[in-house]
């Protein structure tokens, strides 16, 4: 006999009346429960996902099962049997049910249900688990207020990274236009570094090397094309075979002015 931990999330659906409602759901989980003798198992049904932001309504199921010696691909049994108790489980977005795998933190998998709204009704542990479901439940809520205040600075930093962006390189290309002149890669780099330190921030070569390029090929100083060319000298790359050809600028666009070009930049 070997033991598996599985991870079920099944999304339920907006119309109450449905056979994927919360009701029938949680029948679901009682017959798996009593049908593979679940020892060790919790429940929990949310609204919320990682960033903190309303998805819709779905239920967590964690559980360990045993499996029987010589069974016949268990994962895959159990996934037709449950598909025959409620049938509107089609495709992995509605129920995702990826094969078991091991479990490094027992306590921290048992708890990842409860971090929203647990039910204690369909909770088992064995006694040979530490493990105090309310306190576990607080923590598994202040886990899940950690990773959604990590998100969510994550995704802000990115927005204030994008935004600068944008405000920089809207303000490079405006004074372009005030300001005609030869226009080269080192002309550009120093625009940013001049843009960066009027509004107070660490001024980083990976950084701006990077928004350069961007600039450059967003604005079609130098093609995509080019830009690889330029960076995969002397490389020696494996052939990609039936690989998609990247997509060149419209014709119609209004051209950019002219980059000066130099050893590193000069096209073809």
């Amino acid at each position: 006999m070997s033991n598996t931990f599985y991870q079920m999330r099944i999304k339920l659906d907006d119309n109450p009346i449905y056979e994927r409602d919360i009701s029938n759901v949680k029948l679901l989980c009682y017959h798996l429960i009593k049908k593979y003798s679940l020892e060790l198992y919790s429940f929990g049904d949310e609204v919320m996902n990682k960033k903190g932001k309303t998805v819709p309504r779905h239920i967590h199921f964690n559980f360990e099962m045993e499996n029987a010696k010589g069974e016949n691909d268990p994962h895959r049994n159990m996934k037709l049997w449950i598909r025959k108790q409620i049938p509107s489980l089609k495709g992995p977005a509605i129920w995702p049910l990826p094969p078991p795998k091991e479990v490094g933190n027992l306590n921290k998998w048992l708890r990842y249900p409860l971090k929203l709204n647990g039910d204690p009704r369909l909770f088992a542990c064995p006694d040979y688990v530490n493990f105090d479901y309310a306190t576990e439940e607080v923590l598994a809520k202040n886990e899940y207020a950690d990773v959604v205040a990590r998100n969510v600075a994550y995704e802000e930093k990115q927005e204030n990274k994008n935004s600068l962006y944008e405000k920089m390189s809207s303000e490079i290309l405006l004074d372009i236009s005030q300001n005609p002149q030869p226009i080269s890669v080192s002309s550009i780099f120093l625009k940013m570094v001049k843009y960066y330190c009027s509004n107070s921030k660490p001024v980083n070569h990976t950084t701006i090397n990077g928004y350069v390029i961007t600039f450059l090929i967003q604005n079609h100083y130098i093609s995509p094309e080019t830009y690889t060319a330029l960076n995969c000298q002397n490389t020696n790359l494996p052939i990609i075979h039936n690989a998609l050809l990247p997509q060149t600028p419209s014709t119609t666009q209004t051209p950019s002015p002219q980059l000066q070009t130099t050893p590193e930049t000069k096209e073809g």
